[in-house]
Order: C-alpha cells, then sequence, then structure tokens
C-alpha cells in the first residue's frame, strides 16, 4: 500500500507541475513570423530606432517637442512628446511582436490607444493602426484612430494622427518633424 502512494504522490506532483508550465489564463502565443514578416517588422523597427534623438515640428501656432529613445536592451523605442516644452505630454513604447510593430500611447487625451503596424509595401511608410484603447470615457471621446510615419530621411520625418470624435474621423494632425539633436 505505501508503494502505491508513494507512485500516487509522484503522479500528483508531476500533474501538478505539469499545469503549473501552462500560461496564465487569457494569455495567448503569437504564431511564429514567416521570414518575410519577420524582415519587414525589423525593417520598420529599424527605422523607428533610427528616429533615436530630439525633434520639433509646427503645428497650429505651438511647437511638438519629440524624443526618441532606444530601451530595454535595443528591444524598444520610448517616444515622449510635449507642446512648448510643456511638461504635460504623452509617452508611448514602440516594441516588435511576433510579426508585428506595436506602438502602446499613453495620451494627454487621458486615454491609451494601442496601435499595431503591419508591413507595408513602401519602407518608408509605417501605417499604426488602432488594436484597442482603453480609459475611453465615452464613444463620442476623441481618440487617436491611426498614426502614419513617413521617414523621408535621418533629420526629417512626418507624423500623420488622426483624430477621431464622435465616433468619426475630426481632423488629421500633419507633424512635420526635423532632428534638432
Amino acid at each position: 500500500m505505501a508503494h502505491k502512494l508513494t507512485w500516487g504522490a509522484i503522479l500528483a506532483l508531476y500533474v501538478c507541475f505539469c499545469t503549473a508550465q501552462d500560461m496564465p489564463k487569457g494569455m495567448k502565443t503569437k504564431a511564429e513570423p514567416s521570414a518575410t514578416e519577420a524582415s519587414a517588422v525589423s525593417e520598420a523597427f529599424d527605422k523607428v530606432k533610427a528616429l533615436a534623438g530630439e525633434w520639433e515640428a509646427p503645428y497650429d501656432g505651438k511647437i511638438m517637442k519629440d524624443s526618441f529613445r532606444v530601451v530595454s536592451g535595443g528591444s524598444a523605442v520610448l517616444h515622449t512628446e510635449s507642446w512648448n516644452g510643456s511638461t504635460q505630454g504623452a509617452v508611448s513604447l514602440i516594441y516588435p511582436n511576433g510579426n508585428e510593430l506595436w506602438f502602446d500611447h499613453y495620451c494627454d487625451l487621458e486615454n491609451q490607444p494601442r496601435f499595431t503596424a503591419h508591413p507595408q509595401t513602401n519602407s518608408d511608410v509605417v501605417v499604426f493602426e488602432l488594436r484597442d484603447i482603453t480609459n475611453l470615457r465615452s464613444p463620442d471621446a476623441e481618440y487617436f484612430h491611426r498614426g502614419t510615419f513617413h521617414f523621408l530621411d535621418r533629420n526629417h520625418h512626418i507624423q500623420d494622427w488622426q483624430l477621431f470624435k464622435d465616433g468619426k474621423q475630426e481632423e488629421i494632425l500633419r507633424l512635420d518633424f526635423k532632428r534638432t539633436k
């Protein structure tokens, strides 16, 4: 009888160990990207990493100041922005995730749109489409629905941000950035 209990205890421990190795509930894995997808994501991410530095863009009588910094061992880019040098602004993190490039934005509109870029045929353009959003006060509240980066050269890029309000496009903010550092 003691021998059966020992094997039963071993079996119970084995089942517990195997079950503990399962992913947390709701967590999903991403399929491995194809070589073409991985190359396109890597190329887009390299373009974003090349933005490392300080940037300014005039808009509606104000100056948007952007900063990009490669962080986390080169696996992400920290993006900060402010108007006219104000401490009030937004923070974003841009990073590859499987066959996609993700852009998580903590907006000064007090919501958090999260975007996904898929590989484009034009490698000088990266389009970030809304994946989901948190803390949207109401369906009519303002939020950014899409962002498009146009990489012109090492010291010049354009960002087009599609602003939605009342469930429809309100305007597109075109920010023509020049490198300052």
